[in-house]
């Protein structure tokens, strides 16, 4: 959906510039250090938006540009979860490896999320 979006942009001679590099190293380091509870730096002031929100308005975005197809129903449905609070695989897995310090405990349930979601589709 956001490929079909910036090509419509691109024929419309409407495409973005990159942001500068540092913006992009500065929002790589906070994703990783903070995962969805970070906040993004959105402008080359500074201003910063949560992730989550970040998320919800391109969702929102791509449904209402059209851009999204039935056969995306399922993943808008697990990325609006995310968008409002729902948790990442990530946070699953940590939850998982707090509880258990186990680390094959952390690989059997991420099999088991897998198997739950492929018999899903």
């Amino acid at each position: 959906a956001m490929a079909r979006r910036a090509g419509d942009r691109i024929k419309a001679g409407k495409a973005r510039g990159m942001p500068p590099i540092w913006l992009l190293r500065e929002n790589k380091w906070r994703a990783a250090r903070h995962g969805m509870e970070a906040a993004l730096v959105t402008d080359t002031d500074g201003g910063t938006t949560h992730a989550r929100e970040l998320l919800g308005r391109e969702l929102d975005d791509l449904i209402a540009g059209g851009y999204l197809t039935k056969g995306d129903d399922p993943y808008v449905a697990d990325l609006r979860a995310v968008s409002t609070g729902g948790e990442t695989s990530a946070e699953r897995q940590r939850w998982r490896y707090e509880q258990t310090k186990d680390m094959t405990a952390v690989t059997a349930a991420l099999a088991d999320y897998f198997e739950a979601d492929v018999r899903r589709a």
